[in-house]
């Protein structure tokens, strides 16, 4: 292979990388306990690398119940690029640890950005972008990620379908820990505390020998129905878009968005 070719192939695997690892979660090492310890992973298949931010890409982050929330203090528990978030819970039973982070900034060329919104099910995007003529420019947005994780501190199984400060919030109106075998779990998902009319959202089951399922679901009147197995790690993911108008910088502004959890 001469260098052009390889400095093509390159450059097509690296649009190729940014495309498909965008999948973000937490996923604490243990997900019941007094004290943990919760990753911030970046990647794809549910199986990704730890994340390249710090406590300056934290709009939120805080901890909450049923009943009360606490802010965390990022710049102390997020110092350097790459922390995992060590916590010792202040709050009994289920709890959810909310993420959301600032806007980052992405371009990428049209084949590249139109793969990304055929894969997340962003049509009406890549149709307004057909039907302006505008498909062979390139993908300008800002992206933001809004993510959650349930834990569970001893017994009580509290409620855990209240609503978040998160722009795009994944939220159960089943407590996932409350399933002994298997069952549904019923979400609704807002956008901006509004439901979400449609999305396609991603489901997916990493089990404890660590093979990986995933599916997609089509979710109407904002609302979704998952079968849960009481077995191994779950998360629900999905991206929400729409035009960027605050500045010339992006045309777009995404929304990343996902919900985890698990059974020891």
């Amino acid at each position: 292979m001469n260098m052009k070719k390889a400095m093509l192939a390159a450059g097509f695997l690296l649009l190729f990388t940014t495309v498909k690892a965008h999948e973000f979660w937490l996923e604490p090492v243990r997900f019941s306990g007094k004290t943990f310890v919760v990753r911030f992973r970046v990647g794809e298949h549910f199986s990704g690398d730890n994340w390249k931010g710090d406590f300056s890409k934290v709009r939120l982050l805080s901890l909450l119940n049923h009943q009360q929330a606490v802010a965390l203090p990022a710049a102390t528990l997020l110092p350097a690029v790459g922390d995992s978030l060590h916590l010792q819970a202040p709050l009994e039973g289920t709890q959810t640890l909310v993420y959301n982070g600032s806007n980052t900034f992405i371009e990428l060329a049209p084949a590249a950005f139109a793969a990304y919104l055929q894969e997340d099910g962003l049509t009406d995007v890549l149709q307004w972008r057909k039907e302006q003529g505008k498909d062979s420019t390139m993908g300008r947005e800002y992206y933001q990620r809004s993510v959650k994780t349930l834990l569970q501190n001893g017994r009580t199984l509290h409620p855990v379908n209240y609503p978040t400060e998160l722009p795009l919030d994944i939220v159960p109106l089943q407590n996932p820990y409350a399933i002994k075998k298997s069952g549904q779990v019923v979400f609704n998902v807002f956008f901006k505390q509004r439901p979400l009319p449609q999305a396609t959202v991603k489901v997916w089951h990493r089990s404890k020998t660590g093979t990986v399922e995933h599916y997609d679901l089509p979710m109407t009147n904002g609302r979704i129905e998952v079968p849960v197995t009481a077995e191994g790690r779950w998360m629900i993911s999905l991206v929400k878009m729409v035009p960027h108008t605050a500045d010339q910088t992006a045309d777009w502004q995404s929304y990343w968005g996902s919900i985890t959890w698990g059974y020891e």
